[in-house]
């Protein structure tokens, strides 16, 4: 048992996915991960921590932010938050 919220790292991801310039990026840098994507995305694996670090930095958002930790979007509004 876990208690990752499976649906909202998908909603999120889904979300930043929308972007167009991101988009872009995505699959060039997750090459080696382009299978592992779409599971990730319709919840079959739960991603790793390295897998996280790096979606993060691709999107520029923080970790907790995909991980529902949080609704703030970038890192920059959570240093102004804190």
């Amino acid at each position: 048992n876990s208690d990752f919220q499976t649906d909202v790292f998908i909603s999120r991801f889904a979300e930043l996915k929308k972007e167009p310039a991101k988009q872009q990026g995505l699959a060039g840098r997750f090459r080696a991960f382009s299978f592992g994507l779409i599971n990730y995305q319709t919840g079959k694996r739960i991603p790793d921590i390295a897998f996280l670090h790096k979606l993060a930095q691709h999107f520029g958002v923080s970790a907790v932010l995909l991980l529902g930790l949080s609704d703030v979007k970038s890192t920059e509004q959570d240093i102004q938050t804190a």
